[in-house]
C-alpha cells in the first residue's frame, strides 16, 4: 500500500504572494473605523440627551409645601445637610454583643412581666 501524503501537483501549492498589501487600504479601514465611532458616540450622546430631556418632563410636581426646591430634585446638593443622610459606618459592636444585649433585655421583660 502506498499512501500518497503529499498531492500528486505540489509544486502548485507552494506559492507566496506576487504582491504585497497596501498602506492605502489600511488607511481608509482605520479613517472609516474612526468616523463609525464618532458617528455611534453622537448618536448616543443625542439618544442620552432625548430620554433625560424626556425623563425630567415626566417627573412629578414638587409639593407646595417646600420652601427651597433644587433645580434638579433626582441629585443630592453637595450642601445638602448630612443629617438627612448620615453616611455609613461599620458596627461598632459584634453580633455576641448584641445576642447579649437582646437576651439581657428578654430577660428583664420576663421578670417585669412575672414580678
Amino acid at each position: 500500500m502506498s499512501d500518497h501524503i503529499k498531492p500528486e501537483n505540489s509544486a502548485e501549492h507552494e506559492s507566496f504572494e506576487h504582491q504585497d498589501l497596501k498602506a492605502a487600504g489600511i488607511v481608509y479601514f482605520l479613517l472609516t473605523l474612526g468616523v463609525v465611532t464618532m458617528l455611534c458616540m453622537f448618536g448616543l450622546r443625542g439618544l442620552y440627551a432625548y430620554l433625560d430631556k424626556r425623563e425630567k418632563a415626566s417627573q412629578p410636581a414638587v409639593s407646595p409645601l417646600v420652601t427651597s426646591v433644587p433645580e434638579d430634585t433626582r441629585h443630592v446638593a453637595p450642601g445638602y445637610p448630612q443629617t438627612a443622610f448620615p453616611s455609613p459606618s461599620w458596627r461598632k459592636t459584634s453580633a455576641a454583643a448584641e445576642r447579649n444585649t437582646v437576651t439581657t433585655r428578654r430577660h428583664s421583660l420576663q421578670l417585669r412581666l412575672d414580678g
